[in-house]
């Protein structure tokens, strides 16, 4: 099995090369190299629905090879909600991990600036 990994450039500039494995710099957003399988793993949770679909786009580009008329996979892994079955501390930490994530990776300049505890659940204090 071979694998290559995209991701920004200056991420993968110094990594090693090996046998099977391979770095590619580039941005999902424009080009993601061909190939029979791709994994998305705790990626999707970071972009708009919007965001999303191109990302999704361009793994169908991807993974359609039209010399061969075949298509590939593409496998998503990434937190699911189910408030009905999941425990209220699983649900909890779900929350707030969606929670943080939105915050950090928060567009228009909005940050984090606190986020604690109180009696009733979380307070989250914006930075503008």
């Amino acid at each position: 099995m071979e694998c290559t990994i995209l991701d920004l450039s200056h991420v993968v500039a110094n990594m090693p090369q090996t046998e099977n494995l391979s770095f590619v710099g580039g941005d999902m957003f424009q080009f993601i190299p061909h190939t029979d399988t791709i994994l998305l793993k705790l990626v999707m949770h970071n972009w708009s629905d919007e965001d999303c679909v191109k990302i999704l786009w361009r793994c169908r580009e991807a993974s359609t090879y039209n010399d061969e008329e075949r298509k590939g996979k593409v496998l998503i892994i990434d937190m699911v909600l189910n408030r009905d079955e999941d425990e209220a501390d699983m649900t909890e930490v779900k929350l707030l991990f969606n929670v943080l994530m939105t915050v950090l990776l928060a567009r228009g300049g909005v940050g984090c600036r606190e986020l604690r505890k109180n009696g009733k659940g979380y307070f989250l204090s914006l930075a503008s």
